[in-house]
């Protein structure tokens, strides 16, 4: 192995290593993966019919382990959190004012996924403009999550007695207006027929001079 080689390889090692000794101790978590989907839903808004695709993700990217770390890479960055968010670009080890989601690596891999969902909207946003598909970003969805992905969240609810989310994915988008009951075209026809009244009809104007005159 040669010296640059063998430099390389110990660097990626002090870095795994380093990384995971700044994972604070009791801040990690590892989801139930229909908490997440409900979170991901109604705590972060993430729209409603990509909730099993970010499941399907997570399930294979850092099967739910928010301190996940990934193995080196073969550019010698390493991936962190729920997402996998690689530190070649988007977060880094200092103050994470050079990374791309101005946070530092430690931040994605604690319990508050907040800034990792924030972080992984904008990786979507920009391979969804670069690609016509965001998730294009993850490599273990283009490997497990390209088909039908509903059985990783079809047993979820939203709530206790709510429909699944698997069977919710048009329901954050649906506008349900209310249905207004129909009206006659003309209401006015719509005059009782069993109480008749001279008056209720138009008098001809014959008539009234006639009923003038014998009124007078």
């Amino acid at each position: 192995m040669s010296s640059s080689a063998t430099t390389l390889f110990t660097t990626g090692v002090l870095m795994v290593f380093m990384a995971f000794w700044c994972v604070p101790l009791g801040r990690a978590q590892t989801y139930d993966r229909c908490q997440l989907a409900s979170d991901l839903l109604h705590k972060y808004k993430l729209p409603a019919n990509q909730i099993s695709q970010w499941i399907c993700l997570v399930r294979w990217e850092s099967n739910f382990n928010t301190s996940a770390i990934g193995s080196l890479n073969a550019d010698g960055s390493l991936d962190h959190g729920l997402f996998q968010i690689s530190d070649l670009y988007w977060c880094d080890h200092a103050q994470g004012m050079d990374s791309a989601c101005g946070i530092t690596c430690e931040d994605l891999r604690n319990e508050d996924i907040k800034d990792d969902v924030i972080c992984a909207k904008r990786i979507f946003r920009q391979h969804q403009h670069l690609t016509g598909n965001g998730f294009n970003a993850w490599v273990a969805w283009k490997l497990h999550c390209q088909g039908d992905t509903d059985s990783y969240t079809a047993d979820c609810t939203t709530t206790k007695g709510s429909p699944s989310l698997a069977n919710d994915s048009l329901g954050a988008d649906r506008e349900r207006k209310p249905q207004s009951s129909a009206q006659p075209e003309n209401p006015q026809q719509q005059q009782p027929n069993w109480l008749w009244s001279p008056f209720s009809q138009p008098i001809p104007t014959g008539w009234l001079f006639f009923l003038g005159t014998k009124i007078k």
